[in-house]
């Protein structure tokens, strides 16, 4: 029926496809390709219908054309196939016609309004051509909407969305084709000129939500020409596909981005995406595309090393002061806060480093090899890194470090994080005595093979952990427990330890011989380390006086970000983080080995109040589960509710109405965590009638006592938890943070699902795997999360240059301090 009418009216210039339903459309494209003898695939047929809309006219005459150019062909059987290449982008000349006869009866400037639109795409922003044409909005917006919508209806609304603080029209183009003839109709220099204008101006409506845009961004800066900006979202666009395991989206971007980059003659930049490159095909287990990769990404990262820069920076004025939370240990075995590991990174390098993009870079490696279907690596070092007391950096180094780590006399809290080595978990958990069992090995003196026991997407990322940094055996060996001390420890990384003094700052200076490279210009690092909450006044005290260049507030205390915005408003930085926050409950100890009472403190604990008015909107309330927003296999919305009354109903289930015979219970938490105890325990209070014991501890000693715990009767029946991300994979949460000493949760369908996911070689079953292990949380009630966030620090303006990452907060070596 659809053929049919469309044969009777097509002599018509312009076809009103207003009443017909998009199946409609569909229908007719169906039967129209289906009046010829095809093989014409449904792909074919899903982009003729993007292409035309399903608008008759635009189909036959698109169709037609495809085939008078020879985009379509017939095959031996005289059936219409698809040719080697397709060109959707050639009009018709009877559409052309067609269209131009509608534009044409426009104003000028209806015209350039729909001329500027097209530039943008098929959907555009009324604040974006009203800015590129220089008209005021509300003018732009009477056009839109009383002219080229009512009257001419060659373009629709389509709504309002909020960015920041703008709001935004959307419109679109009634059809594609509309947008496309204008689009052709530029010339070259103006079509140039426009999307440099557009990707202006939508830069300026997204502000710090530009990287939202990044994909619209690069292609319009490609086509402006302006190539480091496009780059710069090509680059980002890819890094937000690789980390949500989107693989060949990110693949796409990074490969325009090195293109780009070749013709730029970027060979630094150009290795980088190339280390990205492999490090997607690597994590999709696509180990022959990963090795071409990174051969290529190798041999330009040894050329853009070996160069010297065109010119050396001046030594920073001073060194890099800032505030830090106490170092429990320099030991790259045995860190169990991320503090110290972010003191251990500078002092320690191993077999890769994390870039700020998340990326994996070589650092002590030149170059590795992936074989035997993934489960092997074999890792060449380069011949240049030295301890910083002279002697060579070996690959035994590291065989003698993972080994350590994993000998359970050893107690490393992070051992779990080499458990996909082949043999790392019998060794560790004590059911086999030889290390020699362990599937690491020195092949030579810079020579490393890593066996493992299945294939493992995310092992690169592994590898830029602490735990498989190198150890000076020697130094290990001489003095034991002692060898971190300051008179004793040997070091190879960017910085060395100079001094570490009771109520003095610690002191880094720079590694002379560092085998890699500063692209900042430090020469050390104080770090004045926070003995309790009381030292964070004088501190805003120090920075203010200008003696701290950079103040964070590590710990989640609103009161204190606040004065500090209002001192220090221009110096503000919220720096990226994947951490979650959350309270575990003891399962073996009575009252939380009840589901139910574990589930009537979620119910009777409002954490949106908790996240939007307590701590002030400077956290993100857990929606979700343990996985924090921005972790692959994060799932918002699965979070139990707030429902007092049925928290309550439940604790009368399990023997406890309004509170009544609720043994005494402790929580025990860190300093300072006073707003967060005090809305707690009014919240269990109120809706459950019940009263909890708090315990609040000294950071380095609630550090100890948790990890230390050896009994399960040890632990608090209510323990607070923090954790940031060690790799960027739902892993460091599920397997790592649960590890927190919360009762041994014997839940086999959670941990089966943890283990498959170990096995599990395609990326998008691996995330639901995870997904649904961490819903088993949530309706367990095993843990209560709380809320997730960023860093809050503040930065002088003459730190001009001061990289950072969601892992790792800060990276000194490319820190660059200018005179003031």
């Amino acid at each position: 029926p659809v053929l049919a009418e469309f044969k009777r009216l097509h002599r018509d210039v312009w076809i009103d496809l207003s009443a017909i339903t998009e199946d409609e459309e569909h229908q007719f494209i169906k039967a129209y390709l289906d009046s010829e003898p095809n093989r014409l695939s449904e792909g074919f047929q899903r982009a003729l219908y993007d292409h035309t809309g399903g608008h008759p006219l635009f189909t036959v005459e698109l169709l037609r054309n495809l085939q008078e150019r020879g985009d379509l062909v017939k095959d031996e059987k005289d059936l219409w196939i698809e040719g080697p290449e397709l060109n959707w982008s050639v009009l018709p000349a009877r559409v052309e016609g067609v269209i131009e006869e509608r534009i044409g009866r426009l104003k000028e400037e209806l015209r350039e309004t729909l001329t500027i639109a097209s530039v943008e795409g098929e959907d555009f922003t009324s604040q974006v051509v009203a800015g590129v044409q220089q008209i005021g909005e509300r003018m732009l917006l009477q056009m839109l909407s009383r002219e080229l919508e009512k009257q001419h209806r060659l373009v629709r609304a389509r709504g309002e969305s909020k960015v920041g603080t703008n709001i935004l029209s959307q419109f679109q183009f009634s059809h594609v084709l509309l947008q496309r003839f204008l689009y052709n109709d530029l010339g070259t220099g103006e079509r140039r000129l426009l999307h440099g204008e557009v990707a202006v101006a939508l830069e300026d409506l997204y502000g710090e939500e530009k990287d939202t845009i990044a994909v619209q961004l690069a292609y319009h800066y490609a086509n402006a020409q302006e190539a480091d900006k496009a780059i710069h979202y090509l680059q980002l666009a890819g890094d937000k596909a690789r980390l949500a395991y989107a693989h060949q989206e990110a693949i796409d971007f990074y490969n325009r981005a090195l293109a780009l980059q070749k013709e730029q003659g970027y060979d630094d930049e150009a290795a980088r995406t190339l280390m990205k490159l492999g490090l997607t095909y690597h994590s999709a287990f696509q180990f022959e595309d990963s090795h071409e990769a990174y051969e290529e990404g190798f041999a330009l990262w040894q050329r853009a090393s070996s160069a010297e820069p065109a010119m050396p920076l001046p030594p920073a004025p001073h060194a890099l002061r800032l505030n830090w939370p106490p170092i429990l240990t320099l030991d790259p075995n045995l860190p169990t806060d991320l503090f110290s590991v972010g003191v251990i990174t500078h002092l320690f390098s191993g077999m890769v480093d994390l870039g700020p993009e998340l990326g994996i870079i070589p650092d002590v490696a030149r170059s590795w090899e992936v074989s035997a279907g993934g489960r092997k690596y074999i890792f060449h070092m380069r011949d240049d890194v030295r301890w910083s007391d002279g002697t060579a950096v070996t690959a035994m180094d590291f065989e003698y470090a993972w080994k350590r780590a994993l000998d359970p006399a050893t107690e490393s809290p992070a051992a779990s994080i080499l458990y996909d080595v082949k043999g790392a978990r019998a060794y560790h958990k004590g059911e086999t005595s030889d290390p020699e069992n362990v599937g690491v090995r020195a092949l030579d003196d810079v020579t490393l093979a890593v066996e493992l026991d299945e294939p493992t997407g995310h092992f690169l990322h592994l590898m830029s952990t602490c735990i498989t940094y190198p150890l000076p055996q020697h130094i290990v060996e001489a003095h034991g427990t002692e060898w971190t001390d300051v008179s004793k420890i040997v070091t190879n990384g960017p910085f060395r330890l100079e001094s570490w003094q009771m109520d003095e700052p610690m002191v880094l200076i720079r590694y002379p011989e560092y085998h890699g490279r500063f692209s900042g210009n430090l020469q050390s690092v104080e770090l004045h380390c926070q003995k309790d909450p009381s030292v964070l006044s004088s501190q805003l005290e120090m920075y203010n006086a200008d003696h701290l260049d950079i103040y964070g507030v590590y710990a989640m205390l609103p009161q204190v970000i606040e004065m500090a915005r209002q001192r220090f408003a221009g110096d503000y930085v919220l720096l990226p983080a994947l951490n979650s926050y959350f309270l575990g409950f003891n399962i073996i100890k009575q009252p939380f080995n009840d589901i139910r009472v574990r589930r009537a403190f979620v119910l009777a604990t409002d954490r949106e109040k908790l996240a939007n008015v307590v701590l002030g909107g400077y956290v993100f309330p857990a929606t979700g589960g343990v996985l924090p927003p921005g972790m692959p296999g994060h799932s918002a919305g699965i979070a139990l509710p707030y429902d007092p009354e049925g928290a309550r109903k439940l604790l009368a289930e399990a023997g406890y109405p309004d509170g009544r015979n609720f043994p005494t219970i402790q929580c025990l938490a860190p300093n300072p965590v006073d707003s967060i105890q005090e809305y707690l325990l009014a919240q269990w209070r109120d809706n459950l009638g019940v009263e909890i014991e708090w315990e609040s501890i000294d950071w380095p000693e609630y550090i100890k006592r948790v990890h230390n715990i050896s009994i399960d009767e040890e632990i608090p029946e209510i323990c607070w938890h923090g954790w940031s991300a060690d790799y960027p994979d739902p892993d460091s949460f599920l397997n790592e943070a649960l590890a927190l000493g919360m009762g041994k949760w014997q839940n086999k369908r959670f941990y089966g699902l943890l283990e498959k996911a170990r096995g599990v070689t395609v990326q998008e079953e691996r995330m639901k795997l995870y997904r649904q292990a961490d819903k088993i949380l949530v309706e367990e009630a095993t843990v209560m999360p709380l809320h997730s966030g960023h860093w809050y620090v503040f930065i002088k303006p003459w730190v001009s240059k001061c990289p950072t990452s969601a892992i790792t907060i800060f990276n000194w070596k490319g820190v660059i301090l200018e005179p003031h």
